[in-house]
């Protein structure tokens, strides 16, 4: 007898009899543990597309296994001892689950291609990367050209090299078919790629077992799962939600790109919305801020790295969007009140970044028809509990005063209301 284990599924193979059992969906109850059984047996029936038999077996009761080897023979065209086989299947699978993986040792381990990287700096290879801002901000236009970028080896979309490239499934909560297929037309043009689509409804710890059967089916490579926040299929602010996300995503094994949200009320927005595990089960997180004058269709996005386990945040990146088309600018951002680099993406107004989506300063927040630039949080804590603040209005040499500021979160309220 072969055997084999892929993607959670247990696959006996007994050549000189051309028949394979197949055992997926293993769970333990209190009865012992129980799996769908599935066989596939040449000349047993009329048709060789349709499985001979599968149902829900008990793998540790023998009155489960005589059960079905008795069924199995009454349906049988050919004479087999299917007594025999499942018997040996069933004891085969039942060690294998409770063995688990085996060790290994540690100086052996191989180190992965390319240093892990799929998109760099943006994606590493079977890990999971969150892409985080407010809404509307171009998160999941980012995430589609991401995917289109691994899966049809672009690197004209974002202006990122892949270096490899990966079969993709988009895993949708929040939009539908129609309106990631005009996304990725304007994005890409025509033709377009084979980008696999699912809508998805619930948790995406219920749907493990048919994404399982779809990753190997269709030899899918890379996942985009937009949003984590309705995928979690629970409150997102417990640790059960994110832990709950993470532990589905380890058993699919494939790397994956995680659209989220932030605080509503955050002024420094460096995590995503919810349990402090959405940032720590990531093993690479990036901020995503967008500056789009009123009536435009031309808007630039700056993406600031929060977190990377494998190595120092990387400087932030610029994008610039026409009509979703997205053109990678430059790298780099400056405060243009304290003349410091963010590349620690220490500020939290869009409107500041400089150099992110060009060498133009992007435009300004307009209120009461005065243009006014809010400084970053390190100029504002210059400025805490000092009589007045002096903005320069337009970049013009002329200041405004204005209330005293009492603490950082104060800011854009009295810069956006004056």
């Amino acid at each position: 007898m072969d055997f084999a284990v892929e993607n959670g599924v247990y696959v006996c193979t007994f050549a000189a009899d051309d028949v394979i059992i197949q055992f997926e969906r293993l769970a333990q109850h209190r009865d012992g543990l129980k799996a769908e059984l599935t066989i596939f047996a040449v000349g047993a029936t009329d048709d060789p597309n349709v499985p001979l038999h599968q149902a829900e077996m008990r793998l540790n009761g023998t009155n489960a296994r005589r059960d079905v080897a008795r069924y199995v023979a009454g349906r049988s065209l050919r004479e087999v001892d299917w007594t025999g086989l499942i018997e040996t299947a069933a004891v085969r699978v039942l060690r294998a689950y409770r063995e688990g993986d085996p060790p290994i040792l540690l100086r052996e381990a191989v180190a992965p291609p390319n240093s892990g990287l799929l998109l760099p700096p943006l994606v590493r290879d079977g890990e999971p990367t969150i892409l985080f801002g407010d809404g509307s901000v171009g998160k999941s236009m980012l995430a589609l050209a991401i995917a289109l970028s691994l899966h049809a080896d672009r690197g004209d979309v974002l202006g990122l090299t892949p270096v490899a490239t990966k079969r993709v499934l988009y895993l949708d909560w929040e939009a539908n078919d129609w309106t990631q297929r005009d996304r990725m037309q304007r994005l890409i043009g025509e033709p377009m790629p084979d980008v696999l689509y699912r809508r998805c409804v619930g948790s995406l710890r219920d749907q493990v077992e048919p994404l399982k059967k779809m990753i190997r089916t269709h030899r899918v490579g890379f996942l985009v799962i937009d949003s984590v926040a309705l995928a979690a299929g629970i409150e997102p602010e417990t640790a059960d939600a994110a832990n709950g996300f993470f532990d589905a995503l380890a058993v699919l094994g494939v790397g994956a790109i995680c659209v989220a949200h932030v605080t509503k009320s955050a002024i420094e927005q460096d995590k995503p919305f919810g349990s402090i595990f959405w940032h720590n089960g990531a093993r690479s997180t990036w901020l995503v801020k967008k500056v789009q004058e009123h009536s435009s269709n031309v808007f630039s996005v700056g993406l600031f790295n929060k977190k990377n386990n494998n190595g120092p945040l990387h400087a932030p990146l610029g994008m610039t969007s026409s009509s979703a088309r997205i053109e990678r600018r430059s790298r780099g951002a400056t405060c243009m009140t304290c003349r410091n680099s963010l590349s620690a993406s220490r500020c939290a107004s869009g409107s500041r970044l400089r150099s992110v989506a060009g060498r133009r300063p992007m435009p300004n927040w307009r209120t009461n028809s005065t243009s006014v630039r809010i400084p970053c949080s390190r100029t504002v804590r210059r400025h805490v509990g000092k009589p007045s603040v002096v903005v320069p209005l337009n970049g013009s040499n002329r200041a405004r005063k204005h209330p005293p500021v009492r603490a950082l979160g104060t800011l854009m309220t009295t810069h956006l209301t004056t």
